[in-house]
């Protein structure tokens, strides 16, 4: 057997800060022109990963409303959603400059388990106080349950971190409550014990709660893979809850060849490495994914150990390599310029 390919890696076609005027700057991606310059392309719309996976899974999710995120990666938590509304709520610093405040997430210094439930002691009890229970299975994700559907649209942290915080609160009619709850915790956690030790220690304060991803845990899915290979917990819960095989993300494709039948890929947003903060890890990061992704990739095409890529670069088009198009060697290979988006 083989495998069928499904790759979504956001922001991978998103071209670098002036790149027009400055092509000699972009990375050498011989093996992603190759397979863009044969493959099929066709329009695709959503340019957020959750809502594509999303509807590619038959979930139906209004524009204005958040994706179940929260709900989701509860059920990777081995907790029971239910049919209830959950927002992740989960600790972050907002780091003020002289100008503004900056959102800036704890990935590279996470609490720690004795550290998260001290924190956690002391917000529960006000977020009880505004009637919304408080849970934290994972000290990095915690959650809080709402009794009632709030009318909230949020940002995910990850699309939040290293902007203005105020350019990326919460909207929509019941925003203002969520504001309010956000300042009362601000204040709890300002000379916080948890955060005293942590500035001695030189890692940063946890000094506001992040709301996103709130919605309720649909009842079915229909996941058109039998593997799921990813790090993002909403995925674990997905597969969990459509009967799929859920796997952490390898570092390179050829961990996959154990794999067989329909594999859907999520790699991580290139945002991670914004080439306007960090030229080196950007072009350190484009090096990573043609060695250990496309170079594999397209030494597997030909042996046909995948038989068919379809590539989702969240850019506006959806790129279908079929073993038809793989022989169709009259289509030399473009630049990369081609196919980024400004």
């Amino acid at each position: 057997m083989s495998i069928q390919l499904t790759l979504v890696i956001p922001g991978c076609l998103q071209g670098i800060p002036g790149w027009q005027q400055h092509t000699d700057l972009l990375p050498h991606a011989p093996n992603l022109t190759r397979l863009l310059s044969r493959a099929a392309a066709l329009p695709n719309l959503p340019r957020q990963s959750t809502r594509l996976l999303c509807a590619l899974c038959d979930i139906h999710v209004p524009t204005d409303e958040d994706v179940p995120l929260a709900a989701l990666s509860l059920l990777h938590e081995n907790q029971d959603p239910l049919q209830a509304y959950w927002l992740r709520a989960d600790p972050v610093l907002f780091q003020a400059d002289r100008d503004c405040v900056w959102l800036q997430s704890l990935e590279q210094a996470p609490l720690s388990v004795e550290a998260a439930d001290a924190l956690v002691q002391t917000c529960a009890p006000v977020m009880q106080h505004w009637g919304y229970d408080l849970i934290a299975p994972d000290p990095s994700r915690w959650y809080v349950r709402v009794p009632e559907v709030p009318q909230l649209q949020t940002h995910t942290l990850a699309d939040a971190c290293g902007l203005r915080a105020d350019t990326v609160m919460p909207t929509g009619r019941d925003a203002k409550v969520w504001r309010q709850l956000l300042n009362e915790l601000q204040m709890l956690l300002h000379q916080h014990p948890v955060n005293e030790q942590r500035e001695l220690e030189g890692l940063p304060a946890v000094n506001s709660l992040w709301f996103w991803g709130g919605g309720v845990c649909p009842r079915t899915v229909n996941l058109p893979w039998q593997h799921i290979v990813s790090n993002e917990p909403y995925l674990a819960g997905m597969a969990k809850l459509g009967g799929s095989t859920y796997h952490a993300l390898p570092t390179e494709l050829s961990a996959l060849w154990p794999l067989q039948g329909r594999v859907l890929v999520l790699l991580p947003e290139a945002k991670s490495t914004n080439p306007g903060q960090n030229y080196d890890a950007w072009m350190d990061y484009w090096r990573s994914l043609e060695a250990c992704w496309f170079e594999p990739l397209q030494a597997a095409l030909k042996t046909q150990q995948i038989t068919d890529v379809t590539l989702y670069p969240l850019s506006g088009s959806v790129y279908r390599m079929t073993p038809k198009q793989r022989f169709q060697f009259w289509k030399r290979p473009q630049p990369l310029a081609t196919f980024l988006t400004a």
